[in-house]
């Protein structure tokens, strides 16, 4: 696992990772307790994708309960046609749900926005369905 003590010498700042599908278990997720001990506190996790479901939510939420961390869940947004922003937030909330009852104190959600490239150029997001996104977030917030 890599050395992550000195990160942790200003006693000023509390330290946290992100996990997803992407992350490199090795070195986060399988070692969570490790982390912890290493000073991290939160672990903010992937939940959602546009319409889909991150295939290690499960995984994550159970070994950063496990290993002490405050949590929290993401959405990553996506500018999709058929989703609206309040769709996705939506299904965000649905998907989440079942773990926020299972671990009251959660974080509040966090939003993933990113620009992207594909084979037409750079995607923009129709800034109107990311507010609609907050604005359900907000409106349902627990």
């Amino acid at each position: 696992m890599t050395d992550f003590s000195k990160l942790m010498e200003d006693p000023s700042f509390t330290y946290g990772i992100d996990v997803s599908h992407w992350q490199d278990y090795e070195q986060y997720t399988e070692n969570m307790r490790e982390t912890y001990a290493a000073g991290y506190r939160f672990c903010i996790i992937k939940a959602t994708d546009g319409g889909g479901v991150d295939e290690d939510l499960k995984q994550n939420f159970d070994l950063a309960a496990e290993a002490g961390m405050i949590v929290g869940f993401y959405h990553y947004f996506r500018n999709n046609k058929n989703l609206t922003g309040k769709q996705q937030a939506e299904h965000f909330l649905n998907t989440i749900n079942p773990y926020v009852e299972q671990l009251p104190g959660c974080l509040p959600h966090f939003i993933d926005v990113e620009r992207y490239y594909n084979r037409m150029g750079m995607q923009s997001y129709n800034t109107g369905q990311i507010k609609s996104w907050l604005d359900t977030i907000s409106e349902n917030h627990k």
